[in-house]
């Protein structure tokens, strides 16, 4: 029996969601795709689960786009691919998500694999993490990718890296903003579960809360987005403030566990 193309694996309250075709450079497919749907939905419904981590099996890739071998329409008598499921792709945008997701970026991270883990909210790379947008090379277009550059890193630098299709090394790509850290590879996977620490140390329902502030209201009028803000901090139980403001008068950590188990 073979190895599920995407791994998706429950580590506490932390997902750990994984591509796994290092032999394709952990390209996707339509099955990659349906299966990182279906692993990111099962994510934002679960209540156990509070952040997730999106990583490649192997150490030279990350996600180098989309696998071009599937594009091609299949000859006569052969078997269609399984078609990419338009409105449950993650990397599109389709799955909202308002749970902080961390992309663990272990080598080329390429073209809609960019897309991948721009649709993160925290970015870590290894040293030798290479990035860029190759679609203009090869006549292919994401509706998404050209979007979330600018939004991510600026229309500048979003504008240089879609029409020249560049790639750029680790480094570049922590000066543009598409990543927040670099790490030795070997480094990178417990750097990725530290900053689920980080992020899991902090009131959960808050940081859904800013977390869909920030997306929803990014385009907003400032009168509309702080309505939306106001309305969204009134969303977070009174059980997780007051925990919050004890723990602070006391001087210690706050027991959010303790909270949602109550």
């Amino acid at each position: 029996m073979s190895e599920s193309l995407v791994l998706y694996e429950k580590k506490g309250p932390v997902a750990l969601v994984t591509i796994n075709r290092p032999e394709k450079m952990n390209t996707y497919n339509g099955e990659v795709c349906l299966l990182l749907g279906d692993a990111f939905c099962d994510f934002r419904d679960d209540p156990d689960l509070l952040v997730a981590i999106l990583t490649g099996t192997g150490d030279r890739a990350f996600c180098a786009g989309a696998d071009m071998r599937g594009m091609v329409p299949p000859k006569e008598g052969e078997s269609s691919p399984i078609p990419f499921p338009r409105g449950r792709m993650f990397h599109e945008g389709d799955i909202k998500i308002y749970k902080p997701i961390i992309a663990a970026i272990n080598g080329y991270c390429l073209s809609g694999g960019l897309c991948h883990a721009l649709q993160c909210d925290i970015r870590i790379a290894a040293e030798q993490a290479t990035f860029g947008l190759q679609q203009v090379r090869f006549g292919a277009h994401s509706p998404s990718s050209t979007h979330l550059l600018a939004r991510n890193i600026g229309m500048s630098n979003a504008m240089y890296l879609s029409l020249t299709g560049t790639r750029i090394d680790a480094q570049e790509a922590l000066r543009m903003g598409i990543v927040h850290k670099i790490v030795p590879h070997k480094d990178l996977m417990a750097a990725a579960f530290e900053m689920a620490e980080t992020l899991m140390g902090n009131c959960p329902s808050h940081i859904k809360a800013r977390k869909e502030h920030l997306l929803r209201g990014y385009n907003l009028p400032y009168d509309e987005a702080r309505a939306m803000g106001g309305y969204l901090e009134d969303q977070v139980p009174a059980e997780e403030k007051r925990e919050g403001i004890s723990a602070f008068f006391e001087k210690r950590k706050p027991d959010w566990k303790k909270v949602r188990q109550s």
